[in-house]
């Protein structure tokens, strides 16, 4: 026998291939066998032919050879981990590519043996599992067109998937983490003579630190026809402050851990097409629960309702109510409802203009200082051109509300409260650096508070660090 060729019966656990036919004069004649001998490198080629020609017993019969022969050919584990998923034998399949992908070295490589435990993984009904491969065979893609394959198939991946997941990471340097005062004194009422002359104490002005913040959400479609889904939701997220040594020196019985807040909710949602696929409705219900410096600050339920006009060249109308009941722990109670409307449009082709304007009101049953009436506007516009080489949007807003019963100052006097805040933002998405289908993200942020009480007027500012999905 030649070297690098092998030449024995199948069935022995070697290389080899029979061709067998019976003869057509006699069809009870004695079927004749001949026995062909294959190299390695034309058996791989005739697993190949098999799987091609829908024949994934036969290539995995042959790859199955190969793999016993040198159990490091990452072709044999492709082609075997490709006919075990088409055999339904997805245990078997995972194991192939689990083994292939432990020989991928080149970019080509990485590439084609996610793309087949992603398909392995799909078929098995394990589809959250493919998007992570699929997000490693876009990583690796050698192409820019392999690339958008693999985001591709991600996408469909991800339609057919009843679980979508989410996860947030951010962490952002801020000047006033415990929103403190700007002002100095406690009243700026000269009739109030001892707030006027009395100075705010340093842990009631503005402390600067860090905030890191991590969150997660998940949804699982329960049921879907074509024109309605309906969903059980999860989400959470916490976010922990910290504030430097000196600081705490200096305030000394002030921890980052004093502002911590952190919360959780489960709702059920439905939605909808309706107006003939040109508007869509959505339904919600929620209940969850918050903490504020480590300590039970409120549970609540939420119910809200909406609707969504599309209308031509590609804007959209979208009105929306909603209403809260919030149970007090160390706060009090407060039954809030808000109402919004937004219209969305473009400007040309310099970018997407969305504006929206927001009437909300509250009443507390156990403090009528918490009971308030507010409107607010905001203005978000998303620019078509990259800015620093990254996609980028700002928003503005305004929000007045006020507090008819509210009481403060060192007199008790029952004179209102009225706040006005204004906030801009702006965002910056690095879509060209991409790692594993995830870019980075900067936010710089910056919000202003005048009020009539002292001690509510604050500025703060703050640039945050973060990471989102790229598809």
């Amino acid at each position: 026998m030649a070297r690098g060729r092998i030449r024995t019966a199948l069935g022995t656990g070697t290389l080899a291939v029979l061709v067998g036919w019976a003869a057509l004069a006699a069809p009870q004649a004695t079927p004749v066998v001949e026995r062909v001998t294959l190299s390695p490198a034309e058996l791989r080629e005739a697993a190949t032919g098999a799987l091609k020609a829908g024949h994934p017993e036969i290539a995995y019969r042959y790859s199955d050879a190969l793999v016993k022969r040198d159990a490091t050919d990452r072709t044999a584990l492709l082609i075997r981990a490709r006919a075990a998923r088409d055999l339904g034998q997805y245990d078997n399949a995972k194991q192939s590519a689990k083994a292939a992908w432990k020989q991928a070295e080149t970019p080509e490589d990485k590439f084609s043996t996610s793309m087949i435990m992603a398909q392995t993984l799909s078929s098995a009904g394990q589809r959250t599992m493919a998007q992570l491969w699929l997000r490693r065979a876009a990583q690796h893609a050698p192409t820019e067109a392999l690339e958008n394959r693999a985001i591709r198939d991600f996408r469909y991946v991800r339609s057919r998937n009843p679980w979508n997941t989410q996860f947030s990471f951010a962490i952002t340097p801020d000047s006033n983490v415990n929103n403190g005062t700007s002002e100095k004194y406690l009243s700026d009422d000269p009739d109030d003579f001892i707030g006027s002359q009395t100075e705010f104490s340093a842990n009631s002005r503005p402390i600067p630190g860090m905030e890191i913040a991590l969150g997660a959400s998940t949804r699982y479609r329960f049921r879907e026809t074509e024109t309605h889904a309906n969903d059980l939701t999860f989400s959470t997220r916490f976010q922990h402050y910290v504030i430097s040594s000196s600081d705490k020196r200096r305030l000394r019985t002030v921890e980052g851990n004093d502002y911590d807040f952190g919360y959780y909710e489960f709702g059920y949602a439905h939605r909808g097409k309706n107006r003939e696929g040109r508007g869509e409705y959505r339904l919600f219900t929620t209940v969850g629960q918050n903490w504020y410096g480590g300590e039970e600050y409120s549970r609540y339920v939420d119910l809200a309702g909406g609707q969504t006009f599309y209308l031509e060249n590609y804007r959209s109308i979208r009105v929306n109510l909603s209403a809260r009941r919030t149970f007090g722990v160390t706060r009090s109670d407060l039954d809030e409802v808000n109402a919004s409307v937004s219209y969305r449009f473009p400007i040309g082709t310099s970018g997407i203009l969305s504006t929206s304007l927001n009437a909300s009101i509250g009443e507390s049953p156990n403090n009528a200082g918490d009971s308030y009436e507010a409107i607010g506007a905001r203005a978000w516009y998303r620019l078509t051109k990259p800015v620093l080489g990254a996609r980028a949007s700002f928003s503005v807003s305004a929000r007045s509300k006020v507090h008819d019963d509210y009481v403060h100052g060192v007199l008790i006097r029952q004179v209102g409260r009225e706040d006005m805040q204004y906030t801009a933002d702006f965002l910056l998405v690095f879509d060209q650096i991409d790692y594993y289908g995830f870019n980075p993200t900067m936010r710089v942020s910056a919000s202003r508070t005048d009020s009539n009480v002292t001690r509510l007027q604050a500025e703060r500012f703050g640039i945050n660090f973060g990471i989102q999905s790229a598809f």
